[in-house]
């Protein structure tokens, strides 16, 4: 398969504004070291503070070497915006197309899996809140 030009919007929101800076920079470093993926260009816009919290973004474009390193991109860094600017197709192998699904569904999994588990946790939380209520 050919390589896959891409254009995608990474943002990040935390605080203090020094570290969101710090963890983009990071990002895009991790980037440029991955030897699946060639970063032509990356721009980092300068944080900005919303309700108490600093947001950045990044635009990066990168080539990638297949659609499994693409896949791996888009579940790490997960991406608010991707737009793929080349090639104009793309042909799905079978094992291709299997093993992105598989990853998805893997993916999906864990969140399931800690999404259940926070919710337990708050049911929890909430139930030793309104005891503590009542015997006070």
């Amino acid at each position: 398969m050919e390589k896959i030009k891409i254009n995608a919007i990474i943002e990040i929101g935390g605080f203090p504004k020094e570290h969101i800076e710090k963890t983009m920079k990071n990002i895009i470093e991790n980037l440029k070291k991955d030897p699946n993926i060639e970063i032509t260009s990356a721009e980092i816009e300068k944080p900005k503070e919303r309700k108490k919290i600093w947001l950045t973004l990044a635009e990066i474009e990168a080539n990638f070497k297949d659609i499994a390193s693409l896949t791996t991109f888009c579940f790490n860094y997960l991406p608010t915006s991707l737009e793929i600017l080349e090639p104009e197709n793309i042909r799905f192998e079978g094992h291709e197309f299997t093993a992105f699904v598989n990853d998805l569904i893997a993916k999906l999994n864990i969140y399931d899996d800690n999404l259940k588990k926070l919710i337990i946790q708050n049911k929890l939380l909430m139930k030793k809140l309104n005891e503590t209520k009542v015997s006070s």
